[in-house]
């Protein structure tokens, strides 16, 4: 089934708030006609009923017509409309009463509520409270309240959370902790009440081809990520939780047995409930402001990671298509972000001394003189060393102009780097460089091609990063 923006409006057509005034005053464009919702088929009419209500700084209570089993009641005040404004409230049932108790969705099952603004000024609202009963037990159960611009749809859709709810046997009861909402003019908001694990989650509609911020409402991770995929089947709303791969020294317990590569920095858990969601190619994520060494993005089940293309803005991470749902061998539950350290080369200026560190001046030099052995020091992510994954965390090696390496271990390696037969081991290696002559000696180091953060969206031909470093071999003294 596939998720279009045509099928998200008419998903959110479910339940909606359309709002009139009478008599606004001269300082306010004559109202235009409300939306109306979109027509359904006579094969199977869905049954609507509306009330209209008075908009005032007291406000009242107005019931929701839900169907289906489903009943609630919504509190509403407005400080911020002109005098005479009304509110209709119409509410479109999920089925109709042909359909058989196993044709329903599963229970719960809220549909979307819009919130509709004609005109041509804006209308503030203060929801207050509201409770809906559900056909089922769903007592103890966290919900998510959210609300998102859909017309006219933003080219980066984000997610302004309200609250969370919480079930009482078979009733919802939410009472917001931000209540105020402002709709523009002319625009359709919507209210997503969505199934949480946590009280981090946030609802979060699918809607392809544009730019969706999965980190919206969770202010404790270091930078926001987005992403944008090209189609989508299966459910229409997810739940994203965002949190930090690290609390103190201890990974998070989501992350723990997932293999992961570099060090990570947050992750966002997408749960679409009892559903499943699968999002189709081209996807790209985007981290805003990335820390200077590479960007990786993993996604946890079938653990993948791919490397992302590095720019000071933001930085994106191209994946195939995947699938998220309830843990199994082909889904995952988590997008995790963290950083794979720059494969780096130094000639240290004091032998033994580890010129890899990144501190300004770096402790390196560029000239040796004539005649004289040097060491060269490679350091690359810590994920990267011998029997860790489908490589083999060796350093492949080259070099260039009056230089060779030397046949064995000359002397002794800073602590932390491997020197075994010249081996070139990863994480980090020590080599012995031996000068034939003078002139400029170039050293090249690359990463083993199946190292897992090459190009994944390559998978065929991945490419493994590579570094070198030019030292000048001083000429011989006369």
């Amino acid at each position: 089934m596939y998720v279009s923006r045509a099928r998200l409006l008419a998903v959110s057509c479910l339940l909606t708030f359309t709002f009139t005034a009478c008599g606004g005053g001269a300082q306010h464009a004559t109202p235009t006609q409300p939306d109306k919702p979109a027509a359904v088929p006579d094969s199977g009419v869905l049954p609507t009923q509306s009330a209209t209500v008075a908009l005032s700084p007291a406000g009242g209570t107005f019931a929701l017509p839900l169907g289906d089993g489903y009943r609630g009641a919504m509190t509403v005040h407005a400080n911020s409309v002109p005098a005479g404004s009304t509110m209709t409230l119409e509410t479109t049932t999920t089925t109709t009463g042909a359909l058989s108790t196993q044709s329903r969705p599963p229970c719960p099952n809220i549909p979307p509520i819009r919130l509709v603004n004609p005109f041509g000024f804006a209308l503030v609202i203060d929801i207050d409270a509201f409770q809906i009963e559900v056909p089922c037990n769903i007592d103890g159960k966290l919900f998510s309240v959210g609300v998102y611009q859909l017309k006219p749809l933003p080219t980066v859709l984000t997610v302004r959370k309200i609250g969370d709810a919480k079930g009482v046997g078979d009733e919802l009861r939410f009472t917001p902790t931000v209540s105020e909402l402002t709709l523009p003019a002319r625009s359709t908001q919507v209210l997503l009440v969505s199934p949480e694990s946590t009280t981090a989650g946030v609802p979060i509609p699918v809607v392809p081809g544009v730019t969706t911020v999965l980190t919206a409402g969770n202010t404790n991770v270091p930078t926001n990520l987005s992403f944008k995929f090209a189609s989508a089947q299966g459910a229409s709303f997810f739940t994203s939780s965002c949190d930090n791969a690290f609390h103190g020294e201890t990974l998070d317990p989501q992350l723990q047995g997932v293999p992961l590569v570099g060090t990570p920095s947050f992750f966002c858990h997408l749960d679409p409930g009892n559903a499943s969601i699968t999002f189709g190619a081209p996807i790209n994520f985007f981290i805003g402001t990335p820390k200077p060494d590479a960007s990786v993005l993993g996604l946890d089940g079938p653990s993948e990671t791919f490397t992302c293309a590095q720019a000071t803005s933001t930085t994106t991470c191209g994946t195939p298509t995947f699938k998220i749902g309830t843990a199994s061998a082909t889904t995952f539950q988590n997008v995790v972000v963290g950083n794979a350290d720059d494969l780096r080369i130094c000639v240290p200026a004091t032998e033994n001394t580890d010129c890899n560190q990144l501190v300004e001046p770096a402790p390196a030099r560029t000239s040796v003189p004539f005649g004289q052995n040097f060491q060269v020091l490679v350091a690359d992510d810590p994920t990267y060393r011998a029997n860790a994954g489908p490589w083999d965390g060796k350093f492949r090696s080259s070099l260039s102009g009056p230089c060779s390496f030397a046949s064995t271990d000359t002397g002794s390696e800073p602590p932390g780097y491997s020197d075994v037969g010249q081996q070139g081991i990863g994480p980090k290696a020590e080599f012995d460089v031996v000068p034939t002559g003078s002139g400029i000696c170039t050293i090249t180091m690359s990463e083993d091609p199946r190292f897992i953060t090459a190009d994944f969206s390559n998978p065929e031909h991945p490419v493994g990063r590579t570094v070198h470093v030019s030292i000048t071999i001083q000429a011989q003294p006369s």
